[in-house]
């Protein structure tokens, strides 16, 4: 099972009430990487099936800045996020 899956089967039981928006690497636990940075084609289909059903709940996009120096960068990264959504 994949994550659209396990996201589509908490919707069907009516227990979607909310969603963190993020992607990691296969393999590894809470990584907070940008929405489809590791899987474009991944993130697609889940926003593609939250369209799809009507989903209205809250999207928190659930990621944090790579590497930045200052605030701005954090401001752009957070730029980037919103723009790809």
């Amino acid at each position: 099972m994949n994550f659209t899956h396990a996201v589509a089967q908490a919707w069907e039981a009516g227990k979607l009430f909310h969603i963190d928006l993020n992607d990691q690497a296969f393999g590894r636990y809470d990584q907070d990487l940008r929405f489809g940075a590791v899987n474009l084609k991944s993130a697609f289909f889940l926003v593609k099936f939250l369209e799809e059903v009507g989903y209205t709940g809250s999207r928190h996009f659930d990621a944090h800045a790579y590497r930045t120096e200052d605030i701005q960068g954090v401001k752009d990264f957070a730029r980037v996020v919103c723009a790809r959504t």
